[in-house]
C-alpha cells in the first residue's frame, strides 16, 4: 500500500484502489503516513458514493474514525459536504442515529444532538 500512496503523493496517479491483498487498516496507515491530511483538515475521514438511478448518495466515515467525538462528527460532515461540492453533487448533509425527534436517550443520540448544535453554530448545511 505504501507504493500506491507514494504514487498519489508524487502525483504519478490520481487515485488507487486497494483491499484485495492488504487490509483497510494497512491501506489507511500508508495513506496517513505518506499523504496525510490536506491543510486545515483536523479529522481525516472517508466517503462512499452510492449510485441509484440518477441519484448519488454519500455515506461518510464508514472506516476511518471508529468512535468520533461531536467535534469530529462535525469535521467529518464538513469533509463530506466539501467532497460533494467538489464533485458537483448535492451538499445537504444529515447526521444519522437510531433516535428521531428526541425519542431515544443514550450516548449516541446525545452525541449526535451535540454535533447538530455545533454544526449549526458553524453554519454547516445539515
Amino acid at each position: 500500500p505504501y507504493y500506491g500512496a507514494m504514487m498519489i503523493k508524487l502525483k504519478d496517479v490520481d487515485s488507487a484502489v486497494g483491499g484485495l491483498i492488504y487490509s483497510t487498516a494497512d491501506i489507511l496507515r500508508a495513506a496517513f503516513k505518506c499523504i496525510g491530511a490536506k491543510p486545515g483538515i483536523k479529522t481525516i475521514s472517508s466517503v462512499i458514493v452510492m449510485h441509484k438511478d440518477d441519484e448519488q448518495l454519500i455515506f461518510t466515515d464508514p472506516s476511518t474514525v471508529q468512535k468520533p467525538s461531536a467535534e469530529q462528527l462535525v469535521d467529518i460532515a464538513t469533509n463530506a459536504i466539501s467532497f460533494a461540492n467538489m464533485m458537483n453533487m448535492n451538499s445537504l448533509g444529515a447526521f444519522l442515529t437510531y433516535s428521531t425527534n428526541n425519542s431515544g436517550k443514550g450516548e449516541n443520540p446525545d452525541l449526535v444532538r451535540e454535533a447538530v448544535k455545533i454544526a449549526a453554530e458553524r453554519g454547516l448545511n445539515v
